[in-house]
């Protein structure tokens, strides 16, 4: 809410190809929803579901990635099209490069590790699904891989806040003054960080670790114990 807010309150809201200026607004609203809230929230299905079958929260694990697939590949073509559309003051086309800032580069990296962890996670334990043994080797990496991932996350957004910042508030690059703007931009970043320490505390607290339910016990699934 306060990344629309922001979008909206300041920067003159939302639009697709007919204004790419604020089509652009897309892809820090849909990057900061899916990657980070969406994200969070998929690390921790397995502990916060804790009376759920393992079956089902495995489900609603796969569907909140695979619906942060989504609007990552809209908060794309958002970024790609706003700067392939770029007017000057004049309303001429005046093209913007793409890739250019560290954030580009380690946006797309973690974009690409993002995806390879999706489609390894959902071969290797939901469907086809390799056996017991191979599960267990793969867990520790898998689960391993999906917190660097999300601490990644959050060092991206904060390069993302501060980059937008230097290029759009004025108030402290040329007035010399502290706005609303920018105190707003930077309780989203302290936000940002709150939010990972606290989702990174709970999915890696071995205390709060999934048990297998009694109707489990006799599948004796080696993955209950990973999460």
């Amino acid at each position: 809410m306060m990344v629309v807010a922001w979008m909206i309150g300041y920067e003159n809201g939302y639009s697709w190809s007919s204004d790419p200026e604020k089509q652009f607004h897309y892809h820090p609203t849909l990057m900061i929803i899916s990657m980070l809230f969406i994200t969070g929230e998929a690390l921790v299905v397995f502990r916060v579901l804790r009376k759920e079958t393992k079956r089902r929260t495995k489900l609603i694990h796969v569907i909140l990635h695979t619906i942060t697939l989504l609007f990552i590949m809209i908060s794309l073509k958002a970024v790609w099209d706003s700067h392939r559309y770029h007017r000057d003051s004049f309303g001429k086309l005046d093209p913007l490069p793409n890739l250019y800032s560290l954030h580009s580069w380690i946006g797309i990296a973690l974009v690409t590790i993002y995806f390879g962890q999706y489609v390894t996670g959902f071969v290797s334990f939901f469907y086809p699904a390799f056996n017991n043994t191979i599960r267990a080797i793969l867990m520790p990496f898998h689960r391993l891989i999906g917190h660097f991932i999300f601490l990644f996350v959050g060092l991206t957004i904060l390069m993302g806040i501060t980059e937008f910042s230097a290029w759009h508030h004025k108030c402290w690059t040329d007035d010399k003054t502290f706005c609303a703007e920018q105190g707003l931009a930077n309780c989203i970043g302290i936000v940002t960080l709150l939010y990972i320490g606290l989702i990174l505390l709970i999915a890696m607290n071995p205390r709060w670790q999934r048990k297998e339910l009694p109707e489990e016990g006799l599948l004796q699934d080696t993955e209950n114990s990973d999460y």
